[in-house]
């Protein structure tokens, strides 16, 4: 009877609300869930673009760092260079000296060895072929040594200088000639790294 008919229509009513309520409820949590799924996936993209960016940052950095400590070795053996070119030599084989427009190339040095503790300089000594062989390394070694006491006397520690001697064994023009002799009788500057 309608009783039983009304009844049952308030079981199913009710019975309606509750799955309509559990799920409400279930939406809610998918909602909450997937939000909480977007905010995380957020903060690994984040996390991920701010350690990007400090990788950038820190290689830009060792670039830097890099290209700035070429430079200076660069200029080094540049000076290095000049040095031995404008030596002034009273006779052959003698301490030299040097004019003053060069002590720009002696403050470079003096600084890159200083910032560089690996580094040092190499004096080498080189003759012509008009002597033997033996007597040309004996007289490249003195040359290089003579050499070494002058950068001494402009303040380069001793103990970052080496000598050297190739003899006549590099030359750099032809022998037959005066010219050619007095190019290969020459001191030689270079720039000498342990870890290189």
């Amino acid at each position: 009877p309608e009783h039983f008919k009304s009844g049952q229509k308030w079981q199913v009513c009710q019975e309606q609300k509750q799955c309509r309520s559990g799920l409400g409820r279930l939406y809610i949590q998918c909602v909450n869930s997937n939000h909480h799924i977007r905010q995380q996936q957020q903060e690994r993209s984040l996390r991920k673009e701010e350690k990007d960016r400090l990788l950038q940052q820190q290689t830009e950095k060792a670039e830097a760092i890099r290209k700035a400590a070429l430079k200076e070795k660069n200029e080094a053996i540049y000076a290095l260079k000049k040095i031995a070119d404008e030596a002034i030599y009273a006779y052959p084989n003698s301490i030299p000296t040097f004019p003053e427009e060069i002590e720009r190339s002696f403050d470079v040095i003096y600084t890159y060895l200083a910032k560089n503790s690996n580094a040092s300089i190499l004096v080498t000594g080189h003759t012509d072929n008009t002597i033997k062989e033996d007597k040309s390394s004996v007289i490249g070694q003195k040359r290089a040594e003579s050499f070494k006491k002058a950068l001494i006397r402009k303040g380069i520690p001793e103990d970052k200088i080496e000598c050297a001697s190739k003899g006549n064994t590099q030359p750099v023009a032809s022998n037959n000639t005066k010219g050619g002799r007095e190019l290969n009788n020459r001191t030689e500057l270079s720039l000498k790294l342990e870890d290189e």
